[in-house]
Order: C-alpha cells, then structure tokens, then sequence
C-alpha cells in the first residue's frame, strides 16, 4: 500500500494553531479532532514559534501539565454535564495523574516542608553548611534518609548558599614546605597528626587576626590534639606576652578544675616571637609541660590550629559581610561561632574538618 501525501493549505494550518492556542488543546486532542498527523501538528506549532525561542525549547504556548490540570478542573466545575473521561482526551492527561491531584491547591510545594528543615539546620550552624553536610545532619536529626541529590535541588531552588571558599587540599599542605632549620625548641610532633589519639596529652595553639574596615583584633586558641574541642581562647586589641599567657593559664585552670589535667602534656605551636619568651617557657615548665614548635615560617607543621582557624574564618567574615565593615560585630561573630563549635562538639557531631 502506498503512502499518502496530504497537503494542508495555510488557512487550514492557522485555524488548527488559533483553535489549539485558543481553547489550551493538547496536540494529542487536535490530532483527533482535524483528523492530522501528531507529529505534523507538532511540525506548524514549531515553525510558528517566537523565533526567539531556542530550537532545544518546546513551544512557547504549550501549557504545562499544571496548567492543564487547573484548566481541566475549572471546566469541569462550570460544566458537570462534561464527562471526565472526554476532558482527559481533551487534555492529554492520564486518569491516575488526575486522580492523584485533582484536589491538590495548584500553589501547593511539596519540597516546602523539607525545606523548613534544611533551613533550620542552616541557620542553626550559623549559614556555614553545604549540602553533603546538611545531609548528614538531616538524616541524624530526624532519622529519615534523603538523597544528596535532592537536598542540592532543594537547596539551589529556594537560594540556600554558604558564602565561604573551598576548603584547601590539606594532603597537599601537610607534604609542602619541609626544608631544614635549627629550632630553638624540637618539633615533637613532626607532623605525626593522626598518632594523638588521647585527650589532653597535646594541645595546638596559635593567633589569628581579625581584621575589619575599622578595627584589628587578636584571637589567640587552644584546641586539643584528639578531639578537637577548644579548650580556651582569648580575644585582645594587642598581641603580646601577656596575652599569651593568660590564653595558657586559662586552659590549665579549666582542665585542672575538671580534672583531665596530665603531666607531661605537649604544647604545640609556631616559632612566634612570644613563644619563646622565658615568661611563656616558665609557666609551662611549672606546670610540668611540654614545648613543641614548628619551623620558622612553615605553617603546615602547626597545620591543625592554622585549619581550626581557617573553619572560623569561613564561618564568620567569609559568611557574614557586616563583619568586614565593623569590628565589633565581628567580634560577637566570633564569639558567637566558637560558642556553637563547642557546643557542636559537645553533642558529639561529625567532625568538621578531616583528622590529619
């Protein structure tokens, strides 16, 4: 049997293209209804695009299946003499779709609920969380299995963004910068990180800035080697002698008032000028401690601080632009910060950094 060619002249095209446009036909009902081809209805529609459309695009005046379900309904409701079987013809929608949501609000979001959740989390820890750890943390909060697919989606849907950088290649940082050098004290951790596994046996310490459009602080912190929990911190406009010090005295008394304290106990930092000073040497001394330092100058033998420090960075200025403009906000930032680290740690969460 031969194939029959049909030519359609453009008063017929056109009035197939108004009526569709028109009345919100689907292409599968104007087919039956003219008595065309899908494919040559679909053919006109497309060539009486917007021609700024991209080709990739389906038609500008197709209705979404939403649409056709709102107009579907609405018919039905101003006519109960139509059948639903014929509407669904009509509209190219299939009796279980309609079934599912005939009665469902077309403002409905079913990602809303989920949503409220994510948010709560992110702002709980401070807008600082990506979506592979908000994941983790959905499923421990509320004990229900989600995709880090769709925690992605639903995050990039609703704007759900942490202003801070990639995290450093810290495999790559460990294994930089290893030259000779002769130190005033020995290096007793030798980057030797994952060996610490006991609390309160070493102690990293270190300063960072806080700097501001209109002001420069100091934050000076001691973590443990294992756990790393903070076990005191200091803030201060000047770094000195003093204020090292009394960074030092002050995670002593703590951990011997909770009774954790231990002889022989390392304390790990860089070569800073205050950290050679007899003062520092004779208060850790009398308290029976050890003092360990890296090279001048190589920041990766003291990597776990410089890390610590890098995770209240992200957590604070890099996510919060009110800090850059003034130092007082970015001070109760950082307080505020290194009241939910502890706080994080304390209910035993994963941890934020991986262990060196």
């Amino acid at each position: 049997m031969k194939r029959v060619n049909r030519k359609y002249d453009l008063e017929f095209k056109n009035k197939v293209i108004s009526e569709i446009t028109k009345n919100n036909y689907s292409i599968m009902y104007a087919a039956k209804l003219f008595k065309v081809n899908f494919a040559t209805i679909n053919t006109w529609l497309y060539k009486n695009r917007n021609p700024k459309v991209s080709k990739k695009s389906i038609i500008e005046i197709a209705p979404t299946k939403k649409e056709l379900l709102v107009a579907m309904r609405d018919e039905l409701n101003n006519n109960s003499k139509i059948k639903v079987k014929d509407l669904l013809i009509k509209y190219n929608l299939k009796k279980s779709y309609w079934d599912k949501y005939k009665n469902i609000d077309e403002t409905y979001d079913r990602d809303f609920d989920i949503y409220q959740r994510i948010k709560k989390i992110f702002d709980d820890n401070l807008c600082q969380f990506g979506y592979r750890r908000i994941r983790d943390y959905y499923i421990k909060e509320y004990n229900t299995n989600i995709s880090t697919s769709k925690v992605l989606r639903i995050m990039r849907k609703y704007s759900i963004i942490s202003n801070f950088q990639k995290r450093a290649n810290l495999v790559k940082l460990i294994n930089k910068g290893r030259t000779k050098s002769d130190l005033t004290y020995k290096d007793l951790i030798r980057r030797d990180y994952k060996s610490v596994t006991e609390p309160n046996k070493v102690w990293y310490t270190d300063v960072t800035y806080l700097v501001s459009n209109n002001g420069k602080l100091y934050v000076s912190t001691i973590i443990d080697g294992s756990t790393r929990e903070v076990i005191d911190y200091k803030i201060s406009n000047k770094n000195n002698n003093e204020f090292i010090i009394k960074n030092l005295k002050s995670a002593i008394n703590k951990t011997k008032r909770k009774g954790l304290f231990k002889n022989g106990m390392i304390i790990h930092s860089d070569k800073g000028s205050s950290y050679k000073t007899h003062e520092y040497a004779s208060v850790v001394n009398k308290h029976k401690m050890i003092i360990s330092m890296g090279r001048t100058g190589v920041c990766y033998d003291n990597i776990v601080i410089e890390s610590f420090h890098s995770l209240l960075k992200k957590g604070t200025i890099h996510n919060n632009k009110l800090c850059k403009k003034d130092i007082s906000i970015y001070k109760k930032s950082v307080i505020k910060w290194y009241s939910w680290y502890s706080n994080y740690k304390k209910q035993g969460k994963y941890t934020l950094f991986k262990k060196l």
